[in-house]
């Protein structure tokens, strides 16, 4: 089943006791956002996670893989942990409201395309193969002059 989550004010899982992500990964996940929005030689897929979530496991690996083997040309990845309370101004500004969420965003990271809700492992999948068949022919061509 789809981890979907109402909006809290602001936050998911609120109240709920779960575990905060160590400063340092907080930072580095801050730091790797920054640095690939301010990368405009690539476009940037977006990948809202939570960690009680098994198809975000699941697909999170899928999607680490893809990229990196065969669309880190055009491409950066940044993963979003939802539960955590850094991502809320992401989490509420690209309307996140189910994980897991991939959101693509053009060199200018503008908003492009975004996965449907994820009614099943097979649904997620189609969805990124569908954004990065079209982000490639939009925006895989295209690179920086050095």
């Amino acid at each position: 089943a789809p981890f979907v989550f109402p909006f809290l004010g602001g936050r998911f899982g609120k109240g709920q006791g779960r575990e905060r992500p160590a400063p340092s990964s907080r930072g580095a996940s801050a730091r790797q956002l920054a640095i690939a929005l301010a990368d405009d030689s690539r476009c940037t897929l977006l990948s809202f996670y939570s960690p009680n979530c098994k198809l975000c496991g699941r697909i999170g690996h899928q999607v680490e893989e893809l990229v990196e083997e065969q669309e880190s040309h055009w491409l950066n990845l940044v993963r979003l942990n939802v539960e955590d309370e850094i991502w809320t101004p992401e989490v509420s500004y690209y309307s996140i409201s189910y994980v897991p969420c991939l959101l693509l965003l053009d060199r200018k990271n503008r908003a492009r395309a975004k996965s449907g809700v994820p009614k099943s492992q097979k649904v997620v999948e189609e969805s990124l193969h569908d954004m990065l068949v079209e982000g490639r022919k939009r925006f895989g061509r295209k690179r920086a002059s050095g």
